[in-house]
């Protein structure tokens, strides 16, 4: 339900629209048209389809092999024995570099010793 008032509103926009565009078409940088012929256009909208198309390819494939995936782990699930393995060889690592570095002629304390008589060789 518009009133007169509104329809009249709307009209003197319209025309004030339509005015403003009048006094600028002698303007040529005014909304420009394109140039050249429309093989660009073209071109253009076949090298969108083909991303996208190549894109939904993409993520198919990812789709297909993420339920392939979660599929097994709910089956056979790992993560407990890999992280078990994996902080296992850690602490072996762990004992074997300070088992290493703690002997007397070891190049870690040779390096400390070096810097601490630098530093405090002058005090």
């Amino acid at each position: 339900m518009t009133s007169k008032k509104d329809e009249k509103d709307e009209e003197n926009d319209l025309r004030g629209f339509e005015d403003f565009l009048k006094s600028h078409e002698e303007n040529n940088r005014f909304l420009p048209r394109p140039s050249g012929t429309g093989s660009r256009r073209q071109e253009s909208n076949f090298s969108r389809l083909t991303f996208l198309t190549n894109d939904r390819n993409r993520l198919m494939r990812t789709k297909i092999l993420l339920n392939e995936k979660i599929n097994l782990m709910s089956r056979f699930n790992q993560s407990e024995a890999l992280l078990s393995l994996q902080e296992s060889e850690k602490n072996d690592l762990k004992k074997k570099i300070f088992d290493l570095s703690d002997h007397a002629e070891s190049p870690y304390r040779k390096s400390l010793r070096e810097v601490f008589d630098v530093f405090f060789s002058h005090f």
